[in-house]
């Protein structure tokens, strides 16, 4: 579920929304499904039907604000949610299932919000709020990874904790990243790892080891989530290495490397490399 956060009185036209669709070949024209509504739409685009309801309120209780520290957009807090007076509720009815699917929905949401000009993007699962630009853009990206799964830190003993946010909507568990120091080279080592582990389609084993290089091996290991004594999370320890370079997966015999992922757009990767404002210790934001 997608909240597209906005200051319009109604929900965009149809037209609007197929254009803003031509962005992503295979998903325009639109088939639009019944009649559209003043406050509901509902339409089949690259083979999945999306339901849209207009809401004439902010979401409720700020949640959509404060998501906005989860973000690769708002972690380093050089951009904030503006008010928002109204919102879409953006569901996927039906499709394919797996990662095919969730991307189209992700493009589907990205030009609804094009369309309605939002002022931002609520990704429910991953507790996160994105730049509109932010997600239109990464939309277009073979696996938009951090458009789905928000990013928490926190400082411990250990350093800077980066713990992902919404893993189990893809059925795999979170990830614990400790560093010495938060950095962008270190945010995109984060979600390097956690691509990896979304196209091989299972967890790492404990006792596994991940690196960049042939001299990095950093152990993986299961621990209780910080914020939830109950969950298992995978954690990879930095111990204060600089983290530069891309991310490479290392098994104890043999050796394989991450599928290297789509380059992002200039905006995206100007946000993943601003250094990420260190969380007060022992405080997770």
């Amino acid at each position: 579920m997608a909240f597209v956060l906005t200051n319009a009185k109604r929900l965009p036209p149809p037209a609007a929304v197929d254009q803003a669709l031509t962005a992503w070949p295979g998903l325009a024209p639109a088939t639009w499904l019944g009649e559209v509504k003043d406050d509901a739409l509902a339409l089949e685009a690259g083979g999945v039907e999306v339901m849209a309801a207009f809401m004439r309120a902010p979401v409720p209780n700020g949640e959509a604000d404060a998501a906005t520290e989860h973000s690769i957009s708002g972690v380093s807090r050089q951009w904030t949610l503006p008010a928002h007076t109204s919102h879409l509720v953006c569901i996927l009815r039906s499709g394919d299932s797996g990662l095919a699917e969730m991307v189209r929905f992700t493009r589907v949401v990205a030009a609804i919000a094009r369309a309605a000009k939002a002022v931002g993007v609520y990704w429910g699962e991953g507790h996160v709020t994105h730049h509109p630009d932010l997600f239109v853009e990464l939309a277009s990206s073979d696996l938009p990874l951090p458009l789905w799964v928000g990013v928490s830190l926190a400082s411990g003993k250990r350093g800077v904790e980066l713990l992902s946010i919404g893993m189990n909507q893809l059925g795999l568990p979170d990830l614990l990243l400790t560093t010495s120091e938060a950095s962008g080279s270190a945010l995109e080592f984060f979600y390097d790892l956690l691509a990896y582990v979304v196209r091989r389609g299972e967890a790492l084993p404990e006792g596994d080891t991940v690196g960049r290089s042939e001299d990095e091996h950093y152990t993986v290991h299961y621990t209780p989530s910080p914020v939830d004594q109950g969950v298992k999370v995978w954690r990879v320890d930095l111990n204060g290495v600089a983290t530069t370079g891309r991310a490479e997966v290392k098994r104890p015999v043999k050796k394989a490397k991450a599928k290297p992922r789509k380059e992002a757009p200039a905006r995206a990767a100007a946000a993943k490399k601003k250094a990420p404002r260190r969380a007060a210790r022992g405080k997770r934001r």
